[in-house]
């Protein structure tokens, strides 16, 4: 299981509807482990070479604008219609990013698109699993026809991370774990935190899952408590996306959605994560994990 380009904070207890991702080294090393035959014709398929998963595909790969759809087993339909939310999703996360086109991504060579496989055989303690230049989606997040677009944005958001920090940067996966599923949660959509009330009863239900109940103390996945499994697992990731929330609100520090974008791309350059943190948001790392709490009752309602 062990490899040169994986990174082994994983997050093991997100349910499905909101994924995991799998967070790879930025050794270049990596993608050159692959065949570069042509633009999409990659001899070995992405997920063999950057996840644990060995799942074999059905050999009929469905190519879009911007993804190739795998599958063990979906049929053409299902394919075509999870193509089109992909699609969708993707031209959204873009746009709130302030892009136009991929142009800014570094894709492993010989590739040029994102690989999307549609797992149908088995059903994994996940919904979805992101990694440099693709995701999975497990049956947890799809139904006989579709899977559900909160999960595509959120994985996808991730991939984005990947391409836009590059796997050629030692610095590219070394982004904080409330910072990195929070955002994904972010431009999926999640808004679930709405009132100090219910930031109140998070905290408390999360006292022994989280330091201090604090979200942005995590930033590594060690730094949560081995508890932190079914719904508990959804709610610390409701405070991850508060905590990067407040951080785009105008109501809050005020920052977008590109500034994020800009953070991973100073990690392409060998930034650290703080460095491009402190850089792009006008705060230390370290003063907004200890005025985190009262920011937060300044914040909500």
């Amino acid at each position: 299981m062990a490899s040169v380009c994986r990174r082994t904070s994983l997050s093991v207890f997100v349910v499905a509807a909101l994924g995991a991702v799998l967070s790879l080294s930025g050794d270049a090393s990596c993608a050159a482990t692959g065949e570069t035959s042509g633009a999409t014709s990659v001899q070995t398929p992405s997920w063999l070479l950057l996840t644990p998963f060995a799942y074999s595909h059905d050999g009929a790969p469905l190519e879009t604008e911007n993804f190739v759809i795998y599958s063990d087993s979906a049929g053409a339909r299902k394919k075509a219609f999870v193509a089109g939310q992909a699609e969708s999703a993707l031209a959204d996360v873009l746009q709130q990013l302030g892009m136009e086109s991929m142009d800014p991504f570094l894709f492993r060579p010989g590739t040029s698109k994102i690989d999307l496989f549609l797992l149908e055989s088995v059903t994994p303690d996940w919904g979805g699993w992101a990694y440099y230049g693709g995701f999975l989606l497990s049956p947890n997040a799809c139904t006989s026809v579709y899977c559900r677009l909160g999960t595509i944005k959120h994985e996808l958001m991730h991939v984005v991370g990947f391409l836009l920090a590059g796997s050629g940067s030692m610095h590219a996966m070394q982004v904080d774990v409330w910072f990195d599923e929070g955002l994904a949660e972010y431009v999926a959509g999640s808004r679930a935190i709405g009132s100090l009330d219910e930031y109140e009863a998070r905290r408390e239900e999360l006292e022994d899952v989280i330091r201090n109940s604090n979200p942005v103390s995590v930033h590594e996945w060690s730094d949560l408590g081995t508890s932190a499994t079914g719904t508990l697992g959804v709610h610390a990731y409701e405070l991850f996306e508060l905590a990067v929330r407040y951080l785009m609100d105008e109501d809050g520090l005020g920052r977008t959605l590109e500034d994020a974008k800009a953070l991973y791309l100073d990690l392409r350059e060998g930034l650290a994560f703080r460095s491009a943190f402190l850089r792009r948001f006008g705060l230390r790392l370290v003063t907004y994990e200890v005025q985190f709490d009262a920011l937060m009752r300044e914040y909500l309602p």
